[in-house]
């Protein structure tokens, strides 16, 4: 495999001895030491492979023997090198190939992120960054181990982190902390109060005294469930204890919201004339290098394609997007109040969408529309039902005895 390979960096030649003393322009090249391989008869001659250097002994053998040579192939390196030097755009390509792709192995070009499940990549992307690590960022730069030590110490929740860096791919990996089990605080006295105002439509007191029931209407801050218990003897009130009130108090809620619309609009209209455009991606940059002529005009942008390119599994920092531009102008109308009143509904509900995003169920929605100058107003009521305990840790602590703010324990 060696001569083979060394055979090719030197170059050789495939050449055919035809004539009557073929054997003693073989043994002539023996006496000489010029090398010889692969010999085998061939029509009315031999052939043989023969190194570039030694075409100007054979050469001479052949004239002394009468003998005529042909040359069939020339293989190897020296002889591809010459072809190309006619080729000189196609040499050059390759050359300026081989120079970016080598530039290109420099940087790193992908970030994988993996391990996390709470904490969001894109906090994990904010400290590699600080560190230096980011797509575009020099390999020769980066250091792994201060990465890692910088994600663990940035991100609480983070018990162990890693960098490895293969070919142009950075790949992340991270624990999480297992996450403490919360314990309940069942010492310290709380109350449960209302949160927002509204009518009590169940209660369910997991410990603590409540102070309302259903059909109750409370205000903010109004006391739910108490954490006073009354310690009796004989009926008598003894005294106090206090514990941590806990419960669920559901009461129906009214959200008062309010939107406006003008019956004057622009809308767009698109003309149908599209331009296309293709711009070079490299990096985190994009060149518009022939964009089209749209100067004055009112136009919608929109990306057909993204390519990127790609050697094996590594992504080049190279591609491709096309874009088209749509055509518009705007036409000016004046909305009828139904249209008024169906863009103002569409308020209200993502309005009350956001409302009850978390854990609120929706009742009743109850809207009244007002003329207001050239425009609609609508106010509506959106009455809900949520979970309005919240907890207060300044308790309310009854008198007795002068033992004012004291539990039963205290005493």
């Amino acid at each position: 495999m060696v001569q083979v390979i060394w055979n090719y960096l030197k170059g050789y030649v495939i050449i055919k001895i035809s004539g009557f003393s073929v054997e003693r322009f073989l043994n002539l090249m023996a006496d000489r030491d010029v090398f010889i391989w692969s010999v085998c008869s061939y029509g009315d001659g031999v052939v043989m492979k023969i190194r570039q250097s030694g075409m100007e002994e054979a050469k001479k053998c052949a004239l002394k023997t009468g003998c005529s040579i042909k040359v069939i192939d020339c293989i190897g390196l020296p002889f591809a090198l010459k072809r190309f030097r006619k080729r000189k755009i196609l040499l050059s390509g390759i050359a300026s190939f081989a120079v970016l792709f080598y530039g290109f192995s420099l940087f790193i070009w992908n970030v994988d992120i993996s391990g996390n499940i709470r904490i969001e990549a894109e906090d994990i992307s904010e400290v590699c960054e600080t560190e230096g690590l980011f797509p575009g960022s020099l390999k020769m730069k980066i250091e792994p181990k201060k990465i890692s030590d910088s994600i663990v110490e940035s991100i609480d929740d983070i018990a162990w982190a890693s960098v490895e860096i293969s070919g142009t791919r950075a790949s992340v990996k991270v624990v999480e902390k297992v996450k403490e089990t919360e314990i309940a605080d069942r010492k310290t006295p709380v109350d449960i109060v209302a949160e927002n105002d509204g009518i009590i439509l169940s209660i369910a007191a997991s410990s603590g005294l409540p102070r309302v029931k259903e059909g109750d209407v409370v205000s903010k801050g109004d006391l739910l469930i108490s954490s006073e218990i009354e310690i009796k003897e004989n009926e008598e009130i003894k005294g106090y204890d206090y514990v941590a009130a806990g419960g669920s108090v559901v009461a129906k809620v009214i959200y008062t919201v309010t939107a406006f619309t003008g019956f004057d609009i622009k809308e767009k209209i698109y003309t149908g004339e599209n331009f296309k455009d293709t711009a070079v991606i490299f990096g985190n940059s994009t060149s518009n290098i022939f964009k089209p002529d749209i100067e004055g005009k009112s136009y919608d942008t929109f990306v057909s394609e993204d390519i990127r390119l790609k050697i094996g599994d590594y992504e080049l920092p190279l591609g491709i997007k096309r874009y088209d531009y749509r055509i518009y102008y705007e036409n000016e109308r004046k909305l009828t109040e139904d249209e008024a009143k169906a863009r103002l509904k569409a308020d209200i509900d993502k309005i009350t969408e956001d409302i009850t995003e978390v854990t609120s169920l929706v009742l009743d929605v109850k809207e009244e529309y007002v003329r207001e100058g050239n425009g609609l107003r609508v106010n509506a009521a959106v009455t809900v039902s949520e979970d309005i305990a919240v907890k207060d840790y300044n308790i309310r602590r009854s008198t007795l005895g002068g033992n004012e703010g004291k539990t039963a324990g205290d005493r």
